[in-house]
């Protein structure tokens, strides 16, 4: 199966702006547990700025962005993609159906750094506006927080699913991908031509990414006519359990804790419906 690659930033950006691909490939050797030093930055700085300006030329003058945001989000971007080359590029796609149920699941148990409350309480700064006033930074960042905050969200049960090790989908290629070299990575007799095939497609602007299975690290729970254990010895009424990450004990004297997803799953049915409140929309 293959997507297009102008679904992905990343590629989208590379196509774009083609002198990306150069700078890439010459940095990414100096990133070194996802950190530029100083020097590399600022060699990113003067590239992009200089492929930048380039690609400004080809523009009417009365077509040109009025600020230099786009220039400094172009360096921002390329120094993020430099890290994320030097990252190995891995991709995971995230189908909608499970996008919406993670979007409904609770982050409650997750032992997350210290530090990240303070991050969701202030705002959490995706990229710096870099405008020209105080009020025009004010104003994005206003608009950016709810969708800041959901990506957030997002990003950290995507994290957890992550680790509960699910079964990955084999690797998927652009459809834009020269099918040649797509062609030699499937056909590969040996590690070196694999890895040969994949640098060039790398060096071409294109990575692949990994679905993850739609039913990996759900955990059903059975709407029985248990009660509910956080209530013991009484009776509950129907009602909607959220979704939410478990630390589960295992190993020898259960000393250990794995993490599993535990899918919204409608309790005690038995008593009818449940009140209102929040409900789920759970779909396979």
């Amino acid at each position: 199966m293959a997507f297009d690659a102008d679904d992905l930033h990343p590629m989208r950006f590379l196509r774009q702006l083609p002198a990306a691909r150069a700078i890439i490939r010459r940095e990414v050797h100096h990133c070194r547990n996802g950190l530029l030093s100083s020097d590399a930055f600022q060699r990113i700085a003067d590239a992009g700025m200089t492929a930048y300006n380039q690609a400004l030329g080809k523009l009417p003058f009365e077509k040109r962005p009025e600020s230099t945001d786009a220039a400094v989000d172009t360096v921002s971007t390329l120094a993020h993609l430099v890290s994320f080359a030097a990252g190995g590029r891995n991709s995971f796609w995230l189908p909608p159906q499970l996008v919406a149920l993670l979007g409904q699941t609770d982050l409650g148990d997750i032992r997350l750094a210290e530090g990240v409350d303070d991050v969701r309480k202030d705002g959490f700064p995706i990229s710096s506006p870099h405008l020209s006033g105080y009020e025009r930074a004010a104003l994005f960042n206003q608009a950016a927080l709810p969708t800041a905050s959901n990506v957030l969200a997002l990003l950290c049960n995507a994290l957890c699913l992550l680790s509960t090790e699910p079964a990955l989908g084999a690797p998927e290629w652009p459809k834009q991908a020269p099918s040649t070299l797509v062609d030699a990575i499937a056909n590969a007799t040996t590690p070196k031509r694999l890895r040969t095939a994949v640098g060039r497609l790398a060096d071409d602007g294109y990575f692949s990414v990994r679905r993850l299975n739609f039913h990996t690290g759900a955990v059903e729970i059975p709407a029985d006519g248990a009660p509910d254990s956080s209530l013991p010895g009484r009776e509950v009424a129907a009602h909607w359990r959220r979704s939410h990450w478990r630390r589960q004990p295992h190993g020898p004297g259960l000393s250990e804790r794995r993490l599993i997803w535990i899918r919204s799953a409608l309790v005690r049915q038995d008593r009818g419906e449940p009140a209102v409140g929040h409900l789920y929309a759970v779909t396979e």
